[in-house]
């Protein structure tokens, strides 16, 4: 028997990302046979009251009958299990000295930490209790299909990659662009941010399966923030758009993001030696599924390692200091 521990089951990326994803790989048999799904929450349920919480959550009839399934518990020390943290962060270390070293493995949300010293803190306090085979550090950009093409073209397994591999790549453009604005975790946002949120994590880790190590990874001059008009709360310095111009090596990279901005647009451009046209890869929506399968089958590729982690937050740290020292521009 696998257990499958959902910290924060009723909360919105369980809505939203993980049940669904859970659901659809159900639909299509690649869950484990003997795979037990359970929820976690600081309140107290009845298994019906649960059951009827998790459903209301869902109109769709199968997605209903699926969740009924989930067992509400407050029993943490379950053997072989996978415990899933979709909680705040700063709630992670209460968590996880109720969660038994033996047999477990830990699956944690990003951001890991919110700077170089807080991950390498919260990377010490982990260490001490689980070894690093039994930490999963959850970036879903990882489990995109995207990966996989990004990683034959590098390869020159697509035609334009057998073009490409020859060649120096002199531009590595990444967006993230949200229409939707901070919707349901404004406190959360408002202590991250839009760096935070996405560049940290997501478009550096974009990178690194394009351009491996970052660890010489450099801001450039030219960074940009700014916030949505009618952002609240009110007063914040939170932005909720960025600009980072960086050079690995001899590449240079651009990076912008955000939420509040006139389209959706996740999409990363390769531009290489002697060409104006860039190599386009879009983003596609998901990426959770593949995450669940490999964590299930212990296989650790599409999870960062702590020096990737570090290496991160270490050119974020320094991107911060240099845009906070920028004016905050207010946008439609």
């Amino acid at each position: 028997m696998i257990n499958l521990i959902i910290f924060g089951i009723t909360g919105d990326l369980a809505e939203k990302k993980l049940l669904p994803a859970l659901f659809n790989l159900a639909k299509q048999k690649k869950l484990p046979k003997n795979l037990k799904i359970m929820g976690y929450s600081r309140r107290d349920f009845t298994q019906e009251e649960f059951t009827k919480l998790l459903q209301s959550k869902f109109k769709e009839k199968e997605m209903g009958k699926f969740v009924s399934k989930i067992e509400f518990t407050k029993d943490i020390a379950q053997p072989n299990s996978l415990y899933y943290l979709a909680i705040p962060p700063d709630t992670y270390k209460s968590v996880l000295l109720q969660i038994p070293k033996r047999g477990s493995k830990i699956m944690i949300e990003k951001p890991f930490g919110s700077s170089l010293a807080t991950a390498k803190a919260l990377d010490k306090f982990i260490s001490q209790k689980f070894s690093e085979s039994q930490i999963y550090r959850v970036d879903h950009y990882l489990g995109k299909n995207v990966i996989k093409e990004m990683e034959r073209w590098k390869n020159g397994n697509l035609p334009a990659g057998e073009a490409g591999i020859k060649k120096k790549i002199e531009r590595i453009e990444i967006d993230i662009w949200e229409k939707e604005k901070v919707k349901g975790r404004v406190d959360f946002y408002d202590k991250t941010g839009a760096v935070r949120d996405v560049g940290q994590n997501h478009m550096l880790a974009l990178l690194t399966v394009l351009m491996g190590s970052l660890k010489n990874l450099r801001v450039a001059p030219g960074g940009e923030r700014a916030q949505y008009k009618g952002y609240l709360p009110k007063n914040s310095k939170t932005e909720t758009y960025f600009k980072i111009p960086a050079t690995l090596g001899k590449t240079q990279v651009l990076l912008t993001g955000g939420k509040g901005l006139k389209e959706n647009k996740t999409e990363v451009r390769v531009f290489l030696e002697g060409s104006e046209k860039p190599i386009v890869f879009k983003i596609e929506k998901g990426g959770y599924g593949q995450i669940f399968l490999a964590a299930f089958a212990g296989n650790k590729k599409l999870f960062p390692n702590r020096e990737q982690i570090f290496d991160q937050w270490k050119f974020t740290d320094k991107a911060l200091a240099i845009l906070k020292q920028k004016p905050l521009r207010q946008v439609s």
